[in-house]
């Protein structure tokens, strides 16, 4: 984000003088996490500059402000299918200690992933079905979980709908637009296939 280099090529290794480089842990090693992930972030040290305080508030707040949107769309989600439990199930999320360590203490990006998850089970719930398979897709270009699930959201997807036109329509239309955001996403960093390793 701050010298224009690819996190998925590039190592930290690469920039000795940077002035956070001594609280880098995976020196030698590029990028683990998804490309909309590493986006976003590079946005946000652009934004935070040099300093350390301003990059740890910034860097803690991106998934704090995932873990607010998620409250919103278990509440969406509950409030189509069981009003009553919408706003202990917020609480549980919000009040969960694990969930606000790994989200305020130590700002990991799971949250982000985990907003994704949700959204796509809204969509299901709402038998939006190709938005539900390109969150799923957008969860894991921020980190691959959201990728295991989605056999088990297609199969949910393919069982709601009626007929082979409306299932084979479905399957290609998901795959072309989840085709399309994967590589509008990996286009800026882009290597070759070892961007993917």
């Amino acid at each position: 984000g701050v010298y224009g280099g690819n996190p998925f090529v590039d190592t930290v290794a690469n920039y000795p003088k940077d002035p956070f480089y001594d609280y880098a842990f995976w020196k030698d090693l590029a990028s683990t996490y998804g490309p909309a992930w590493v986006l976003l972030t590079s946005l946000a040290a652009r934004l935070a500059g040099d300093g350390i305080i301003a990059n740890v508030i910034l860097f803690k707040l991106i998934p704090g402000i995932f873990l607010f949107a998620s409250f919103g769309v278990i509440a969406l989600i509950l409030k189509q299918n069981a009003p009553e439990r919408a706003l202990p199930a917020v609480y549980l999320l919000a009040w969960n200690p694990m969930v606000l360590f790994e989200t305020f203490g130590n700002g990991h990006n799971d949250m982000s992933m985990v907003f994704f998850v949700l959204l796509a089970a809204l969509f299901l719930v709402r038998k939006q079905h190709v938005l539900s398979i390109l969150a799923l897709i957008l969860g894991a270009l921020f980190k691959f979980i959201p990728l295991m699930l989605l056999p088990a959201a297609g199969l949910i997807c393919l069982r709601d709908l009626d007929g082979w036109k409306a299932r084979l329509r479905l399957v290609a239309v998901s795959a072309l637009l989840s085709a399309a955001v994967i590589t509008a996403v990996y286009a800026p960093f882009w290597h070759g296939w070892e961007t993917l390793t």
